[in-house]
């Protein structure tokens, strides 16, 4: 009886230090870029590729908790990961700010659940296409960096990516100008103004949806 409660003694302590002694690193593919997470115990370390980006936390059950720097700003990230830590779902913010922004999700590269490979909008460099007010687009994805064409008066769009913003220029056999698009969640579909060249203020609606 001595040598049971004994055993049982050394099992309660082993499962009470397994989160101190847990230790691994596992990647992800995110809207933001790749990752790599450092979990070790209760401390969460790691970089992803969008704007050279770092993150540190503490784990808290499935929960991460934490702060995000990149080149461009910095700001606060709560995680939730799945059981297996084979994903996440993520809200972010920026320095300073009282609410949550967009999504960040992340899949495990090579995850031991079988899970889909990661859609495209997870990569730095992908592709989209879209039915639009203007005729259907295609755009190019490469880091920061978006090019596109449409069909509308041989149209052209190129930007700079931030976040879940587009703003750039367009051109087309008509005229030129500016226009700003946010994406939802996954980069499917797309919200945008556009004005022309030399007007200080968007005007006319410029949206899209899955081709």
């Amino acid at each position: 009886m001595k040598k049971l409660m004994l055993l049982l003694l050394a099992s309660l302590v082993v499962m009470l230090l397994a989160p101190l002694c847990f230790a691994e690193m596992r990647t992800y593919e995110t809207n933001y870029g790749t990752m790599k997470l450092n979990f070790n115990g209760y401390y969460v370390s790691g970089t992803y590729t969008h704007q050279n980006g770092t993150l540190e936390g503490t784990f808290d059950g499935n929960i991460v908790t934490g702060v995000w720097h990149q080149n461009n700003g910095k700001g606060a990230v709560i995680m939730n990961f799945s059981p297996d830590l084979s994903s996440f779902d993520a809200r972010w913010s920026y320095a300073g700010e009282s609410s949550w922004r967009g999504n960040w999700n992340g899949s495990q590269r090579g995850a031991r659940n079988d899970a889909p490979p990661p859609t495209a909008s997870s990569y730095d460099s992908f592709k989209r296409s879209y039915n639009t007010d203007y005729g259907a687009m295609t755009l190019h994805f490469n880091g920061d960096t978006v090019t596109g064409k449409y069909t509308h008066q041989n149209g052209r769009v190129k930007g700079t990516l931030n976040g879940n913003i587009l703003s750039g220029n367009w051109t087309q056999d008509n005229g030129s100008g500016a226009f700003r698009f946010e994406f939802e969640d996954g980069f499917d579909s797309f919200q945008g103004k556009w004005n022309y060249k030399g007007e200080r203020s968007m005007k006319s609606s410029w949206n899209g949806s899955p081709k």
